[in-house]
């Protein structure tokens, strides 16, 4: 799980915490934490928990009751989803069923919630308008906003900004926002009385802030508030508000209490007893900073005296914190490595994190292990393992011991399959001796090594299976290279469910058992599987309609691309930056019957279009691709990617995650409309772009459309990237 956004925290009891943050692949991550237990992120990995929004978008998380937890992310779509936890039941979202409530907001657009008491809650969120919308929902009733209903109550603001709501009471709420002038504007609640600030009444209640800027707030009991912004000096301002009295700021009268901060950045409140607050910050050189006061005391921070506690994370990123008692403070925050660390501090301890202790809140390292069993009456056995870790780096190690008369030769494969189709394949072959036979009873076989797939992919390998394949005998090993390679090969396509899998090889010999593919290193036959050679692994292909392991040297196709195919593509696409004397066309396909390209060992391209496709490129159609050519034209794109690519590994190991995550239910082809950076977009989808405007397919972005069209809002890609050959 990577992300640049700080996570969202509740804590149901003084030993319990749950993280919630949306990955940069748009899906929502859980880690928790129970006193005497660690972190389960640490102990194993962040748990998925389904959704698919923008990516990094921020999640609201609330603790209803001891028992409960709810989660509102607004989508892509501009609706706001849900997902709910009860204590016993799992959560509502898994399997990407997150409910939708209704709602047509800015994507990824903060949500506040309140939750009074047990059975209520409480939403609320900024519109493209720029009005704030609420949506509640009550015990036994449904939510009130479903259906698009959610109930304007007045303001001005920014579209999406972000509203801060706390409920000091069970029979009140109160909202806070800064507006485009930096003003900060309030309206409130109580049971039985309206909205202060419908017809656009909101009340302003001074200061002069960033346009925007969130505010923080505490409430150290029914009668009180405080408030906290981020000025464009830097310095942090307060001001309070105690019943019975106005606002403290009113006039432009908030009170500067110390720091220099990047102007705007969001501070972190909280109010861990009724005569206590905290306050947390991150500084321009990246650490966080924070200073408190107790009733009777003044800030600590004032003259600019706030205390360093450790950390090197981005100018002003947002800080998340619980209490989760009056002795306790846990401080979470999203680093410049896209990862969460974070900093406990403990009443008579100090911040665990000083001195740039930070922990954070993943594996580094991870071991898969699994004994080698042999029948009874055998007296051979042992294990294998595969330890990987975050930096790439990986150990294999193998352990035979031979316990009877005789001797054994003996293969041993051991196959990390990752989930998003990678398979990571170490092999051992050796001897052991009997009592009677020559030879050592242990054979012990260590090898260290380096992968760029394994930091690449960290957070799928780290969630892989493991599993050992074995084969001896006393006389000798026959065939069992053709045997292990058909055991890899199968595990790889069980992995990701028949998509186009990835193996690679860790050391020397599983190195030397894929090396030799016949035409240039490149391709070749294992196991009646068809298998390319690239960078440091392979990856398996077949032909269309013929089963996986039927497959001969004879039913392989294989051509350069023809001259009139060049000029086919240059012409209508790339202008001339296309690598024609590169590509070889074939007849073969992904194990899900996909058209493919790969990079070759020897320097070639591959395009592996499958037979109807191969025989015809330039007029051939599908349900898929209707404009004649329209297939050879996505899969030249991504040889255009291949030419144009800095690191090849790389770029083919997300065109299997791209492959993996489709097969899952992902549609990877589909993008956002136009704006984004090229290289915004994933590999699939800059293929389905360029496409689909060769193809002239409308899409919601660009309805209407028609063939090449220059006027198309797509076109500047076309233009400015495909066709001077900028990746």
């Amino acid at each position: 799980m990577h992300t640049n956004h700080s996570p969202a925290v509740t804590s149901r009891s003084g030993g319990n915490l749950d993280l919630f943050v949306v990955g940069d692949d748009g899906i929502v991550y859980t880690t928790w934490w129970y006193a005497g237990i660690d972190w389960a992120a640490v102990t194993g990995s962040w748990r998925p928990i389904g959704g698919f929004f923008p990516p990094n978008a921020p999640v609201t998380a609330i603790a209803k009751s001891p028992n409960s937890i709810d989660l509102f992310v607004t989508g892509n779509d501009g609706v706001v989803y849900t997902s709910w936890w009860y204590e016993g039941q799992d959560w509502s979202g898994v399997n990407n069923n997150w409910r939708p409530i209704g709602g047509y907001f800015p994507p990824g657009a903060r949500v506040a919630a309140t939750s009074r008491n047990a059975g209520n809650l409480d939403l609320f969120i900024t519109g493209n308008d720029g009005v704030v919308y609420t949506s509640w929902w009550y015990e036994g009733q449904e939510w009130s906003g479903i259906n698009n209903n959610w109930r304007p109550i007045g303001g001005l603001f920014a579209p999406g900004a972000p509203v801060t709501a706390i409920a000091k009471s069970p029979s009140s709420i109160d909202l806070f926002l800064t507006g485009g002038d930096g003003v900060v504007y309030t309206e409130w609640w109580y049971e039985g009385q309206d909205w202060s600030g419908v017809n656009n009444n909101w009340r302003p209640i001074g200061g002069y802030f960033p346009s925007g800027v969130p505010v923080a707030v505490t409430s150290r009991n029914a009668g009180n508030l405080d408030l906290f912004l981020t000025g464009n000096d830097g310095v942090v301002y307060t001001q309070w508000w105690y019943d019975g009295q106005d606002w403290s700021g009113v006039n432009n009268n908030w009170r500067p209490i110390g720091g220099f901060f990047p102007a705007g950045a969001p501070v972190t409140a909280i109010a861990k007893s009724p005569n206590s607050i905290d306050l947390f910050i991150s500084g321009n050189d990246g650490v966080v900073y924070t200073e408190w006061w107790y009733e009777g005391q003044d800030w600590s921070g004032v003259n600019n005296n706030w205390r360093p506690i450790g950390g090197y994370f981005p100018a002003g990123a947002p800080v998340t914190a619980a209490a989760r008692t009056p002795d306790n403070l846990d401080l979470f925050i999203a680093g410049n490595d896209n990862r969460i660390w974070t900093n406990a501090w403990q009443n008579g301890s100090d911040w665990t994190g000083l001195s740039n202790n930070w922990r954070a809140l993943e594996q580094d390292e991870k071991t898969f292990s699994q004994d080698v069993v042999t029948p009874a009456g055998t007296a051979l056995g042992g294990n294998s393992s595969i330890t990987v870790r975050r930096d790439g780096t990986w150990t294999s190690t193998f352990h035979m011991h031979d316990s009877g008369a005789v001797g054994y030769d003996f293969q041993v494969t051991s196959a990390l399959v990752s989930a998003n189709g990678l398979s990571l394949v170490a092999q051992h072959g050796g001897h052991v001796g009997g009592t009677f036979t020559s030879g050592d009873r242990d054979d012990d076989h260590t090898e260290d090594g380096f992968s760029p797939f394994i930091k690449d992919n960290w957070d799928a390998v780290a969630n892989g299976r493991f599993s050992v394949s074995k084969d001896y005998s006393a006389t000798g090993v026959a065939g069992v290279v053709d045997d292990i390679a058909k055991a890899i090969l199968d595990v790889g396509a069980g992995a990701v469910g028949g998509a186009l899998g990835t193996v690679i090889a860790l050391g020397s010999e599983a190195g030397q058992l894929l090396g030799d593919l016949g035409l240039g290193g490149t391709f070749g036959l294992v196991s009646g599987v068809v298998v390319f050679a690239f960078g440091g692994g392979v990856v398996m292909a077949i032909a269309d309609g013929v089963v996986v392991g039927a497959m001969t040297n004879e039913l392989i196709d294989q051509r350069p691309l023809a001259p009139d195919e060049a000029q086919f593509a240059n012409d209508a696409v790339f202008g001339g930056s296309l690598p024609a004397d590169r590509i070889t066309l074939t007849n073969l396909a992904g194990l899900g019957s996909r058209a493919f390209t790969i990079p070759g060992a020897d320097g070639r391209i591959y395009v592996n279009l499958g037979g109807a496709a191969y025989a015809a490129p330039t007029t051939y159609t599908n349900a898929n691709y209707r404009a004649k050519g329209q297939l050879l034209i996505h899969e030249l794109t991504h040889a255009w990617q291949i030419a144009h690519s800095s690191f090849l590994p790389g770029l083919v190991c997300q065109a299997v995650v791209n492959q993996a995550n489709n097969q899952v239910g992902e549609n990877v082809y589909a993008y956002p409309g136009p704006g984004l950076a090229w290289s915004g977009y994933n590999l699939e989808q800059q293929a389905a772009i360029v496409d689909q405007w060769f193809g002239g397919a409308s899409i919601d972005a660009a309805p209407n459309r028609t063939p090449m069209n220059p006027g198309d809002p797509y076109f500047t890609y076309i233009r400015d990237h495909i066709r001077v050959g900028q990746a």
